[in-house]
Order: structure tokens, then sequence, then C-alpha cells
């Protein structure tokens, strides 16, 4: 198809020469510069055919390899542009690569995250497999505790049965926090355990004498009336919230001044003899800090609880260390000054989240270096493949005009073929390697430069990308593994001809097909991996692993039960002029209408531009008002409609406000001395999320992204203290180096927030590789510190070289960190939190609002509870509304009063029902007990058959009496039937 649309003659550039007689071909007549030369003129450019020889769709081979550009994001903006120029509009261009990219990238390259995590779980027969065997081993461990407890009767009682002790699966930060409101916090604190190593506070154990001579804290349960002792008092001091917040401030005050630090004097924030002094007092507070732990748990064989027996409190202590090495000022221990960045993990032993999440990571950790060991199998196999097709090919001449003659002898004008000893002398230029013009493509100023035969280079430093040895045949690859330009190393493989032979384009195109390969193992498949290794790890922490899927969706819809409330209550109203108002806005057609409205509106906001006509700017003025005013009238109606009640909906709140704001900033916004309200006009694209509402998929997924917020916010200080550290490392290791292409005078390493600005474009590779190679510039293109101290005349002085290996393994490291680790854990974290109900579950959100609005009519006064008596009725409503939470209890009597016995536990006859006991009860015996953690299972058919018994009972109890009646009902029938025999044969007598 492309080939098609797009085809046309590529521009060659070369032919634009100045002709003999000294003007230049009517292809490209502009004549510019001193000395002359021949460019395209601004119509040439843009009515000319606008691919080149690499990039078009002239053959399929072009084609294919720019729409796998295209793919990769590689320059796809600038590929779109040029199939918008190539025809009479912009219609095709436009449609073809935003739909191209879009499937291909969205949906086909992410659909292999999906195949490879759908390849993590594990079938339904293996899970409940290990379902029934961890369940195994629980009982048998509570069988050893209580033979144990029976022949040590001193042990603490756990108080826990032998069932309930059974794995619920459940029981995870993961699984409910975000989901369960205000006590997803505490969930989370009561779900780690020891084995997490995660400290939540003091938590010594009682009865521990700490140093052979320090007793327990008192008072305690051996001694309730014993005055307190030292570590009592230090207990206290640990578990106050003031003193956590102290040691917080210093860890935080502390980043702060590291970040201000410097190596280069003029970069420097603050002077070394403040750091020093900062340095001596935060030492001594983490110093206290420390003794204080110690006192309080031991150090290490007093209790499991002791200082170094949680690895964050090993952490820390390794901080100090460093640290105390670094305050005592010892000479020689400069290199060790670079441990100071460390200091901010400090915050991972305060922040609880962090170390949820790293246990998350910790638990993968195996994996995750399984999958980097499968990749570097698949660095060293295509390594060793490049090295053999492409070592020594890629280097070329820096002037691209020296082949054929008369530099290259034997070889005729025009000649592509140039070699390697004839690319000597001078030439001009008046473009950089990269092809950007020195000063402007308008201005055309030419320099005298040295022909060199080089690998292709990257900037001012001289490195760039080749295959000429091992090591930097893996850097290569794994540059392009990161799809940023690597179209520049796609088309150098393929242009190669033989060492020592300047390449011509295409000469080897087949070699495009050695990257596309390593594109589709290394980042369509193995990195992919690490995606799915991240969800796997959150679904084992959160043991969601072991789930079947009816078991997932179950867990799914109790959370929706949790917060399932009825609906508020909608009386109709007395007065005839509201009944005939609230039947009108709860008429489907009303709500219908005010949604096109909404679509319409939001699409008059989407023509607003920079420097309209004055009468379109009048007529979205005109029409914005006319929407304000539907607006207004639905609100008025539904205040009448529904008086007070209108404002126990949150979305009529939100309603409310919108119009609002839409009112103030339309009537004052635009007043003299009131600009500053015109801030209001961004609430007008509130407007937008009106339609949430509306859409009941697109609830879904917005309530879906709200349970993701406390795990991204995780996440986000996880990767902002990733980006804090590396950003400190890079100040140290590369302030001062020389500006190039890559790092410049808005993205650099002069102080530490520029350098998590710089950090932040390379963690999502924009153009990453030219300040790697910037920032690993070494001699003769910088000066070194030994020339930097004799210029200056300065023994202080330091040059603005960097260092090339440094460079590669700082930005390959944080790449790799930042990039494949942090940023997937977020869409593992969105992936696990986006699970929403399979299609094929009984039970569906449509179900749940039908039980809504059918318990509404039961409960007008919206009490929330209802009568014993309207169960039946609830339950006939639901049938008829082909509700399986109603179609389910009436299978038959017996399952009817199986339910009314659940129901009625604990409850006297005049009782009444609660609304989320009611649809939970019926949740259960719609999903059935096998839809339940193995656990759950065995306790609710041990349920289901004591309340199947007490129905069957109640059953024949009832039948019985049935029976009885009747039989009283003949037998006084006969008696009446003989007393009228009886009166009639005496009269007749």
């Amino acid at each position: 198809l492309g080939m098609q649309i797009f085809r046309c003659d590529a521009r060659i550039d070369s032919e634009c020469g100045m002709l003999e007689d000294g003007t230049c071909p009517d292809t490209c007549s502009d004549l510019v510069g001193d000395p002359a030369v021949c460019v395209f003129s601004d119509t040439q450019v843009w009515n000319y055919c606008p691919w080149d020889s690499n990039s078009n769709f002239n053959t399929f081979y072009d084609g294919i390899v720019t729409l796998v550009f295209v793919t990769t994001g590689e320059g796809w903006i600038e590929i779109m542009v040029n199939g918008i120029r190539s025809t009479p509009t912009f219609w095709p261009g436009m449609l073809f690569f935003l739909i191209f990219f879009i499937v291909a990238f969205y949906m086909l390259y992410n659909l292999f995250i999906g195949v490879i995590v759908q390849e993590f779980e594990l079938n339904e027969d293996q899970k409940e497999g290990m379902q029934l065997g961890y369940f195994r081993v629980k009982v048998l461990k509570e069988i050893k505790r209580k033979r144990m407890k029976k022949n040590s009767p001193s042990l603490p009682d756990s108080a826990r049965t032998l069932v309930g002790d059974a794995p619920s699966l459940e029981s995870s930060s993961f699984a409910r926090s975000g989901e369960n409101g205000d006590n997803a916090e505490e969930e989370e604190e009561a779900e780690v355990g020891p084995d997490d190593e995660v400290k939540l506070g003091s938590g010594a154990e009682e009865g521990v004498t700490v140093f052979w001579i320090l007793p327990p804290p008192t008072p305690n349960a051996q001694f309730p009336d014993a005055p307190k002792n030292l570590r009592a008092y230090v207990r206290d001091l640990l578990e106050n919230r003031w003193f956590d917040r102290l040691i917080l401030l210093a860890v935080f005050v502390s980043a702060l001044i590291l970040a201000m630090e410097s190596p280069v004097a003029e970069f420097a924030q603050v002077s070394a003899d403040f750091t020093r002094q900062a340095d001596i007092i935060f030492f001594s507070i983490f110093s206290v800090e420390f003794v204080l732990k110690v006192l309080d748990n031991g150090i290490y064989w007093e209790s499991k609880s002791a200082f170094f027996r949680v690895s964050w409190n090993v952490l820390d202590f390794f901080i100090l260390l460093f640290q105390a090495l670094d305050v005592s000022g010892l000479a020689g221990l400069g290199t060790l000054r670079i441990m100071r960045v460390l200091r901010p993990l400090r915050l991972l032993n305060k922040i609880q989240s962090l170390q949820l999440l790293l246990l998350a990571i910790q638990s993968c950790a195996l994996d995750m270096m399984n999958v980097f060991l499968l990749w570097m199998f698949a660095f060293i196999l295509f390594g060793v493949l490049g090295m053999s097709l492409l070592s020594g090919k890629l280097q070329s001449c820096n002037d691209g005009d020296f082949v054929g003659a008369p530099l290259n002898i034997g070889q005729e004008v025009g000649s592509p073929i140039g070699w390697r000893e004839n690319c000597v002398g001078n030439y001009w230029t008046s473009e950089n390697e990269g092809g950007e013009s020195y000063v402007a493509d308008w201005s055309t100023v030419h320099i005298l430069k040295p022909r060199v035969w080089s690998n292709p280079t990257d900037g001012p430093s001289g490195l760039g990308f080749s295959f000429d040895n091992f090591a930097v045949s893996l850097q290569s690859l794994f540059e392009v593994s990161t799809f940023e330009q690597w179209s520049d190393t796609v088309y150098a493989a393929a242009a190669v001809t033989s060492v020592g032979q300047q390449p011509i384009a295409k000469a080897s195109y087949l070699n495009v097909l050695y990257f596309h390969g390593w594109i589709v193992l290394s980042c369509f498949f193995v990195l992919q991996l690490v995606i799915g290794v991240l969800v796997d790890s959150i679904n084992q922490k959160s043991g969601k692993a072991l789930y079947t899927s009816l078991q997932r969706n179950w867990v799914q819809m109790e959370m929706r039960l949790r917060k399932l409330k009825p609906l508020a209550p909608l009386a109709t109203p007395e007065s005839p002029l509201r009944n005939k108002v609230w039947f009108l806005v709860n008429y489907p057609a009303f709500q219908n209408t005010i949604t096109a409205v909404i679509i319409i509106n939001i699409t008059m906001l989407a023509t607003e531009s920079y420097n309209m006509e004055d009468w379109w700017r009048e007529f979205i003025v005109q029409t914005n008002w006319v929407f304000i005013s539907i607006y207004m009238v639905e609100i008025i109606l539904k205040l009448v409609a529904y008086s007070y009640y209108f404002f126990y909906d949150a979305w009529n709140v939100f309603d409310f406000i919108v119009v609002l704001s839409s009112i103030v900033e339309s009537t004052a916004g635009s007043g003299t001395g009131l600009q500053t309200l015109r801030i209001l006009r961004m609430l007008k694209v509130l407007r937008t999320v009106r339609l949430v509402r509306r859409a009941r998929r697109l609830r879904l997924i917005v309530s879906a992204l709200i349970r993701s917020i406390p795990h991204i916010i995780s996440s986000l200080l996880l990767l902002m203290l990733a980006v804090f550290l590396f950003s400190v490392l890079g100040v140290q290791l590369f302030s001062g180096t020389k500006m190039g292409y890559g790092l410049h005078r808005r993205n650099n390493f002069e102080t530490a927030w520029k350098g998590c600005l710089l950090l932040i474009r390379v963690i999502t590779g924009e153009n990453w590789q030219t300040t790697m190679h910037d920032a690993g510039i070494s001699p003769p293109y910088c000066t070194t510190d030994d020339e930097a101290k004799i210029v200056l005349d300065d023994i202080n002085a330091i040059g603005d070289c960097g260092q090339a290996a440094l460079s590669y393994l700082y930005f390959d490291l944080f790449y790799y960190i930042g990039n494949n680790i942090l940023l997937n854990l977020f869409v593992a974290v969105l992936l696990e939190n986006f699970f929403t109900l399979q299609s094929n579950f009984v039970l569906a959100q449509p179900h749940l609002e039908s039980y809504q609005k059918i318990w509404r009519d039961l409960d007008p006064l919206g009490k929330g509870k209802i009568s014993i008596w309207k169960f039946r009725e609830l339950i006939q409503k639901l049938h008829a509304d082909n509700n399986p939470l109603g179609s389910c209890v009436l299978a038959n009597e017996i399952k009817y009063r199986s339910v009314r016995i659940e129901l009625m536990q604990n409850k006297e006859e005049h009782d009444e029902l609660a609304f989320s006991d009611v649809v939970s009860t019926l949740s259960l015996h719609v999903v059935g007990a096998h839809g339940l953690p193995y656990a759950e299972m065995i306790k609710r058919q041990e349920k289901l058959a004591y309340y199947a018994q007490l129905a069957a009972v109640s059953r024949m109890t009832a039948l019985y009496r049935g029976v009885k009646m009747q039989k009283n009902k003949h037998e006084r029938h006969r008696e009446a039937d003989s007393e009228v025999l009886q009166v009639t044969a005496s009269q007749g007598g």
C-alpha cells in the first residue's frame, strides 16, 4: 500500500552540484555561500520528492525497512511528514502512518507483552494442585505446633484454628492496598511479616538481655511494677514519631546538601567548609540513631529483631561506615568519597512503600538474573556474528566526495568507489559529520577540515558505533536495542563494501536482516520477559499467581462488592411539577441529549487555535454561552427534581463545580483587573471528564487507574530516588566535562538538579547515546588535567576530559535499570491493577447496578436495610431482570431456604437485612465454593452443607406441618359432616 501511495523518485543530494559553466541545475537553482555552492530552494525542497535513497517506498525492500523503523518509533514523525509531502493532500500520509503506528506499536508490539505474561501463568490444574499442596503443608505445621504446645504447655497460644491458619492467598500489600480505602496502609503494615525483613518499628523481643548486662525494658509482663530502666527510655524514644521525623528530616537535608556539592568549585552551591561541618553533624545524628537501635534490639545474636539481622539496618550501617571514613579526612581515601552518593539510600529504611516495592523486585531477582543471562547469550551470539559481518567495514572517509577520480586512481569521475589510502589532505565543508550545517542551512559557511578515515562518530568526542572488537560490538548492539538512532547503524551496515573501501549505499542490503533479527529476539522477546517477570513477582507476592481464573475473578468482584453502596433514594416528588421534572431528568432520551451536547462542546473546544479569525472567535464565545446555558438548565432541573439529594451524588457535585467555574470564567475572567481569573479557563477541559460517568467501560478503566495510584506513587518514588542517586554520581564523574552535541548548557552535570533533568531525558531514550559519547570525550579532543595545570599555572586546575569506559558503564547501567526495570515496573503495576473481570464470568457490573436499582425500590428511605419479609420479593425481581443474583436462589426451595438461613444467622425474626450482607451472600452462592481459594473453599463447603441440612429440616418441618394441618382440616370436615348427618337424622326422626 505504501508503494502505491508514496512512490516517487528519491532526491539525490549529490546530483545538486555546480555545472561546468558555473551555474546550478534547474532542480537546485539557488547559488549561496563563498565559495558558492548549489542548494535546493525552499520551493524545490517542498515540491520535490521528500524521500532519500535510504528511506522511501520505491521498492518493497525500502518500504519494509522504513516501516520497521516506524514500528519501533525511530524517527517516525519525520517519515510521516515525508509521506504527507509526497501526496497532493496531507490526509493519505497522515492517516497511513498514524494507523500503522497505532496498530504496529501500541497493539502488535505490545501484544508480545500480553503473550509473554500469559505464558508465565500456570494452568488451572497446576494452580489447584499447588493450592492443595500449600494447604496440606499448613495443616501439617499446625499439627506440629499443637504437638509442641502439648509437650510444652508454657508456649504462648497462637489463637489460630486449623482451617483459619491455612493460606488465604490474599495477604499482600499488592492485593488490597489501594482497594480498601483508608485502611490500605494499615493492611500493608499488618501483612508484612518477619520473613520480609521490613522493620516497621523497634519490635524488640521481650525478655532479651543485650550485651549480657542490659536487662529487658521494664516495666514488662514479668515485672509490671518495676521502674523504667535505660532500655525502656530508649525504646520510648525510638517509637516516638517525632524522633522518626527528625531522622527523616536529617536524611533529606543531608541529601540536599549532597546535591549542592560539585568537584568543580565553579558549580558548587555550598562551600567545602560548610559541607565538612554538615557532614560531622549528620554523622553524629546517624551515629546516635545506630547506638539507640543497638541498645534496643541488640547487635546480632540477641534476638531475631537484632540490628544486623535486618537488611535495611545493614545498609544503614555501611552508609554510616563510609560516612565515618569521609569525615575522618584520612589521606588516600579520595576514591571512597564517591560512596557518599549512597547516603540518600537511608530513605529505604524510612519509607515503607519503597521497602515493599523493593521486596517485590527482590523476590524476582533470580528470574531477572536468568533473563539477563539469556540476554547476554543473545549478545554474545549476535556480537560474534556482527564482528564477522562488519568488523573494519564500517570505517569511511569523512569527506564523502573524495570517491572516484582524481583522488582514486583508475576510477572514473562520479564513481562511488574510494579507498582508505586516498582519504588524505583537506577539504572544504559547511556541515559536520552528522550532516548538520555549522551555521544554518540558508547561510553556508565553509571551513577547511582534514580528511579522516574512521568509524562513524557521534559528536566531537570521536566516539560512535562499530563492530571492530567484541566489546564495542556488544555496546553497539545495546544501543540498537534501545531503538534510539538505530537507523544510522542499519543504514551504515547496509552500505559496507570491504575493509579499506568507502561504503556504498545498499551495497550489502541483506545486512539489514541481521539487525532485524536482533531487534526481534532482544526487544520483542527477551526484554519483554522483564515485564513478565515483574508481573509474576507481584502476583506471587499477592498470592494471585496461584489463583485460577475463576478465583481471580471472584477476588476482583469481592473488591467491588466492598465498595458497592446503595443508591441514593429517589422518591418520586409529590408536587406535580417536580414529579414531571423528575421523570424528565431520568428519561434516557434526556441523558443521551446531554451526552451529545458534551461531545459537541468538546469538538468546539478542539477547534480553538492561536490567531483565530475574529468571526470564528466570536462564534466560539457565543456557542460557549449556549453550552453553559444548557448545563445550567440541566443543573436547575436536577435541583428541582432531587432537591438536596442532588448533592448526594459525587458526579452531580462535579458537574455543579464545572458549570459554576465556567460561569465565573466567562463573566469575570475577561473583566478589567480580573485577568488572573482567566486561569479558570483551564477548568473548561474538565467538561470532557463528564463523559466518564456516561461510559461504563471507561468508568471501569478510570477506577482501575485510581486503584493503581498508590503503587504508581511508590514506583515513582523509587524512580526518583534512582535518578537522584545517579545524578549525584554523575556530578562527581562528569561535572566540568567539555560540552558537545549531547552535553550542552541545558543538558549537563554541572549541578545535581541539571543532572536529574538530563537523566530523565536519558531514561526516555531521547538522544542518550550522544550524551554518553560526549561524557566520554578523551584526548586529543579535550584538555587533560596536566595540560590545564600548565596552561592555567594552577595546581588545582582540572581539565574538561571525560572517561570513556566510565561513561559507557554509567549510562548503560542507568538506562538498563531505569528503562528496562523501573519503567517496566509501572507497566507491571498497571497490568496487575487493570485486570478486569473476564467476559465469561457469571457476574458483571450491570448485574451489580441492577441489584442497586431494585434495592432502592424496596428501600425508598435509603436506610440500607430491608425487612426479611421483602427478601423473596427482592429475589423475584432480580430473577425477572435476568440477574443471576436472584436466579441462583430460585433454583429450588432448598436453595432459597439455605440462603435465607445464612442471612438470618445471629438475627432475630424482626431484624432487617443489610445491603452489603445480602449482595455478598448472593454473590457467594452465584460463584460457588469452587470459586474461592482452597482454604476458604473448605470452610465454605462446610457452611453450605450445614445450611443445606438446616434448609432440608426446615422444608421437612414445613411439609410435616402442612400435612398435619391438612389432616386436621380433613378431620374437622368429617366431624362437621357427621354432626350435620346427626342433626339431619334427628330432625328426620
